[in-house]
């Protein structure tokens, strides 16, 4: 897993699909469904093993939803999540 990886702003994300798109690994996936009236699918990093934290999608987004965060092993079953910190 990469030192940093996609975390995502879904308060300001319009799920337009291209940060999926242009994933190289194909790391990302539109599976996070919107909540109320709100039916779309969101993006999540499906693969976050295989992410190489390369920016690609951070850099697509053209809202600017996207930003890397550093990563932190959270249990034993190698799950991760993005730290708090905003380096």
């Amino acid at each position: 897993m990469a030192s940093k990886i996609p975390a995502f702003n879904y308060d300001t994300c319009i799920a337009c699909n291209i940060c999926a798109d242009i994933c190289p690994l194909s790391c990302i996936d539109m599976k996070k469904k919107g909540s109320g009236s709100i039916k779309k699918l969101y993006p999540i990093l499906a693969l976050p093993d295989t992410c190489t934290g390369c920016s690609i999608c951070m850099n697509g987004c053209p809202v600017d939803s996207i930003t890397m965060k550093s990563t932190v092993l959270v249990n034993a079953k190698k799950s991760y999540q993005p730290s708090l910190d905003t380096e």
